[in-house]
């Protein structure tokens, strides 16, 4: 009996079946957490009994699993590591799940706190009779979706005689909860009032006679018959309502705006709907009802952070029982609610809770940069002194963005900061073990997936060989070439640009080539303190601000030279990229996709983004929003436009302390730096004016002499710090060439050819220049990876260290050895020689988007990461292999159709052989996704301490890697074996990449999210792909039911 029970728990088939329900429970949370909040989706599944029990069931699968095929075997070690992997990874995540917390530390400057408050919510209920006091703690999670339960019986006291039982029950949890006035037969005059409180935000306040409030923070108000004469009175009379106040009251009804003003010290009937203005307090009068009561009603079911949610709990004792009602504002712990019965005393708390740690940390300094001119954030840090009296231990800290503080267990990082910048907030986590395990498992999953495409006993060299076999073998209908190439040519090499300037291109003014390959090779210091030329450093500003190399016909050098002498000119320009659709509304850009440096400001000159900057800095990194991101992005462009006009970046000046290597700019000398001299301070005023004098006339003379006067000023006080000239014209010529973006080019195409020389041999061997052209295309192939090799190298000598320090060079460096993996493995197959240089071209296409973001200021966000920069690369990439695989999967089912009697023989061969590749083409997707989103975890626990947070984009990368696992194992599954079948699923796989690459960033709420989970409508092209699909699916699987060879 238990042998059939395991034989059903544990065979292959529920393999299956837990793969499947993974992915669309966890699928199907992040929908729940779109429409209800996170505590939803972490109620129903990602928190809930049954998911913990299909995990397990999963995991013990997989062990029986290993057992029934033998993995232990020497031979088949590879695919036994990727799989006892997966063991180590869920052994992570269970000790994250029952032993880590996090939550977050609230220090002011010059205090300490050992206090963490966590992420979870409580109820709390302290228990006293002026004898004995209990606490009592339980950890609940409510949400907007479904029932919530909650009942628990406390004996009271816990030690001693005549004991008796306290109750609580959940009567109602109420999301998005707020107090509205409502009319009760039964009930008291009532008060509804808008005020603002001492931080000068709103507040909405329900007053019953002989209540009060304070008005503006500070000035007192009482509803009631009488009141002190320094108060501000409303008295009820019959169904009219009073006021009198010490000070005279200015009001402004909202209806017609019509201003008035009433008398101190007199009674005067009460305005509704009317601003009034008392001392430094403003008060609106909402309503007022003779009999009525406070009723709480919820906005809605999704719980949100910025709104708060309540609880009602009857509280009992076995003969009394009362109603509390606890508010959680979801920013600190409960507010406490206290209950009295029979003399015992129940004080409720519902909310977040503080834990104790066994150190403190002392906030020294918190230190905020802003930009001059738009006074935005920059960066932000936290500099403490941690102390730990219990082991002896003091140190100071700097913790700032992607540099965190470890100890004890504990990690800490820089997460926000308060609104009057006099405190820092620091999230924290306390899950030392379980991320060290969860590391170790992505490490044996990579290891084991990565050897098992290259040992020689793995099924994918079997089937690499096969494909061998098969060549030898058939012939197929050379006419299919042409689909097949139709439907996989890239999408990104049909994308178009539009251009759009209000100045339009003609009139601006060009600085001459000429001059400018003078001027790029002045060497300037970055803030780094790297020593470069100046053709770097306007290159990187460029990229930066547009995303563009070159825009207007102008290059970088013309552009930067031209922001610099023409800044009037400039401003009226569209140069500074903005892809947020919302931003752009904001900022009213219309249709352009650039805005100019004028468009951030209105017409009093206020920086329109002024607020949102501040708010996005003082989110979280993992609570912001795209928008948030993508304000963030466009303020640091922004800023460096504005230090480009005043010349900030231009740190050209060696200081005359010659011990002091920090070079100046022409701004720092106008702000008065001591360090500063005549030739300084008046350098560039002259730059500007002969160059505008020679944009006139032509005459560049006293212009090249100003730059021979600065180059024999650094020589003479810098001249330790200049790089050769050799260097310099070496990196001039670097910047020129722009090898990486030329050579991902070139790979793209040289991977096409391949891809046309690999099908034409599939539908038609034998041609005798077939062999020919592989070997030229392969020689080619070798000369690129020569260039590559040779760009790498050039690379290291510029920057003075290996080319793999940053998130750009990493991605050169990992095309690098793909090409030199592809040489080594797969030079002789012309397929796989193909996918190589194809996946080189995506790696470096990545790369550029990396070296069109640059570094140019000393911003350190967290998405600036090295682990994220590599995460993307590798998932992106891993997209086009499982994309691929989908359309080979196509072309099989179009295959299965087309079949005849005629054509059997080669169609048969062809349909096996495209399966096979696809099988490789999967795998090699699936390894990459798999170790991509891994690679996104190491990122997110480097950045803000949670390797694993459910996020939409990340659970919808996990849901795709489930789904193309269960599509690779379901030739173990009886009923789901076959040639159709696989090829149909490989099919159906392609919407999960969708849903991951564009629907959580159009159809879900989340940090990757554009909509934030408005929903846009879903194009029309949709339907009809799923009515093809569909329709080729059903006709391939009739004509392969009479066809058993193609089933």
């Amino acid at each position: 009996m238990m042998s059939k029970i395991s034989d059903i728990l544990f065979s292959t088939r529920a393999a299956g079946i837990y793969f499947l329900l993974f992915a669309v429970a966890i699928g199907t949370a992040t929908f729940i957490e779109n429409d209800f909040g996170t505590p939803a989706a972490q109620k129903w599944v990602y928190q809930a009994k049954w998911f913990e029990l299909l995990l397990l069931l999963f995991g013990i699968t997989i062990l029986v699993n290993m057992f029934r095929f033998r993995l232990f075997r020497r031979e088949k070690w590879p695919v036994l590591l990727f799989h006892l992997a997966i063991l180590v990874i869920l052994l992570g995540a269970t000790i994250t799940r029952y032993i880590g917390y996090e939550g977050t530390v609230h220090i002011r400057e010059g205090e300490a706190s050992n206090s963490l408050l966590t992420s979870e919510t409580w109820i709390t209920a302290v228990i006293t009779d002026g004898k004995a006091r209990d606490y009592h703690f339980q950890r609940v999670l409510f949400s907007g979706l479904g029932k919530n339960k909650f009942h628990q019986s406390y004996p009271f006291p816990e030690e001693g005689e005549h004991q008796k039982t306290i109750e609580l029950e959940l009567l109602e949890f109420i999301p998005q909860a707020t107090e509205e006035a409502v009319e009760d037969p039964g009930g008291a005059p009532l008060l509804t009032l808008v005020s603002t409180d001492a931080g000068n935000r709103r507040q909405d306040r329900h007053l019953h006679t002989g209540e009060g409030m304070l008005i503006g923070g500070s000035l007192p108000l009482m509803f009631a018959d009488s009141a002190a004469e320094e108060v501000v009175q409303i008295r009820p009379v019959g169904d009219s309502v009073f006021i009198r106040s010490p000070y005279p009251i200015h009001t402004m009804r909202m209806a017609d705006q019509h201003l008035d003003s009433l008398a101190a010290n007199v009674w005067h009937p009460l305005p509704f709907r009317t601003l009034m203005t008392i001392g430094n307090g403003n008060l609106v009068a909402k309503s007022y009802l003779p009999k009525g009561k406070i009723k709480i009603t919820s906005k809605g079911p999704k719980i949100v952070e910025s709104e708060p949610n309540a609880v009602r709990l009857k509280v009992s004792d076995g003969t009394n029982s009362k109603e509390a009602v606890l508010w959680d504002y979801q920013s600190g712990p409960g507010e406490v609610e206290k209950v009295l019965l029979d003399g015992t005393q129940v004080e409720l708390a519902y909310g977040k809770q503080y834990i104790n740690m066994p150190f403190s940390i002392f906030l020294k300094d918190f230190q905020l940069e802003r930009y001059p001119g738009s006074n935005s954030p920059k960066s932000y840090a936290s500099e403490v002194k941690l102390s730990d009296p219990e082991r002896g231990v003091e140190m100071d800290y700097r913790i700032y963005m992607n540099h965190v503080l470890d100890y004890r267990g504990y990690r800490f990082f820089q997460a926000s900061y308060d609104p009057d910048e006099g405190g820092t907030i620091l999230s924290a986590n306390h899950d030392k073990w379980g991320t060290r395990i969860s590391y170790l498992g992505y490490f044996l999953l990579a290891l084991g997936m990565l050897v098992s495409l290259f040992s020689k006993r793995s099924r994918f060299q079997k089937i690499s060989r096969k494909v061998s076999e098969l060549r030898e073998k058939r012939e197929a209908a050379a006419k299919l070439t042409a689909l097949l190439l139709l439907l996989a040519l890239p999408a990104s090499m049909m994308q178009a640009q539009a251009g759009f300037t209000p100045l339009q291109a003609d009139s601006i003014v060009r600085i001459p080539l000429s001059h400018v390959e003078r001027f790029e090779r002045i060497q300037v210091q970055d803030f780094r303190g790297r020593m470069k030329p100046m053709s770097s450093l306007m290159s990187e500003v460029v990229r930066k601000v547009s995303r563009k190399t070159n825009m207007y016909g102008l290059n970088a050098g013309q552009i930067f030279l031209g922001m610099t002498v023409y800044p009037e000119q400039w401003e009226r320009i569209p140069i500074i990229k903005v892809s947020h659709p919302g931003l752009r509304q904001i900022l009213e850009m219309g249709d352009r996709k650039h805005a100019t440096y004028l468009d951030f400001f209105n017409d009093d000159f206020q920086y329109k983004l002024t607020d949102r900057v501040e708010m996005a800095n003082q989110h979280k990194p993992a609570h912001r929003s795209k928008l948030d991101n993508e304000v963030l992005k466009v303020d640091e462009r922004l800023n460096i436009v504005n230090m480009v006009f005043t010349g900030q970046l231009l740190r050209l000046f060696p200081s005359l302390d010659s011990t002091d290597t920090h070079w100046l700019t022409p701004f720092m000398a106008a702000q008065g730096d001591e360090r500063s001299n005549f030739f300084i301070e008046n350098f560039m005023q002259a730059y500007i004016q002969t160059t505008r004098e020679a944009v006139e006339t032509g005459d560049w003379s006293q212009v090249d002499e100003l730059l021979t006067a600065l180059e024999k000023y650094q020589e003479k006080l810098g001249s330790s710090l200049l790089i050769p000239q050799q260097k310099v014209e070496l990196e001039v010529m670097y910047n020129k060439i722009d090898i990486f973006n030329r050579l991902g080019k070139w790979y793209a195409l040289l991977g096409l050819m391949l891809l046309i020389i690999f099908f034409q041999d599939i539908f038609k061997p034998g041609k005798s220049w077939l062999e020919s052209a592989r070997k030229a295309l392969t020689g080619i192939f070798v000369l690129f990876f020569l260039t590559h090799t040779a760009g790498l190298i050039a690379r290291w000598y510029i920057s003075g260290h290996a080319p793999w320090s940053n998130g750009y060079e990493s991605m050169i460096y990992i095309a690098w050895t793909t090409t030199l993996a592809g040489l080594l493995f797969a030079r002789r197959q012309t397929g796989a020689l193909a996918a190589t240089s194809i996946l080189a071209a995506i790696i470096l296409w990545v790369a550029h988007l990396s070296w069109m973001d640059p570094e140019v200021t000393p911003l350190v966000p967290v998405l600036r990461s090295y682990w994220l920069t590599i995460h993307v690369s590798v998932i992106t990439a891993s997209y086009g292999f499982l994309v691929l695989g989908s359309l080979m999967g196509f072309l099989n089912l179009i295959l299965m159709i087309i079949r005849s009697e005629k054509n059997a023989g080669q169609t048969d061969y062809a349909i096996k052989e495209l399966s096979y590749l696809n099988e490789m083409s999967l795998t090699i997707g699936l390894v990459m996704l798999s170790i991509g989103t891994f690679l996104g975890g190491i990122w997110a626990n480097e950045s803000w301490g949670r390797y694993w947070g459910w996020d939409p984009k990340e659970t919808w990368a996990l849901v795709s890697v489930l789904v193309f696992g269960f599509i690779l194992h379901m030739r173990f599954i009886p009923g789901l074996r076959g040639i159709y079948a696989f090829n149909l699923a490989s099919v159906l796989g392609f919407f999960s990449i969708i849903m991951t690459y564009f629907g959580v960033n159009y159809y879900l709420s989340g940090l990757h999210s554009y909509a934030a989970g408005d929903p846009l409508p879903i194009p029309s092209f949709v339907y009809y792909t799923v009515a093809t699909i569909a329709a080729v699916a059903i006709a391939a699987y009739f004509r392969s039911r009479s066809h058993p060879k193609t089933a």
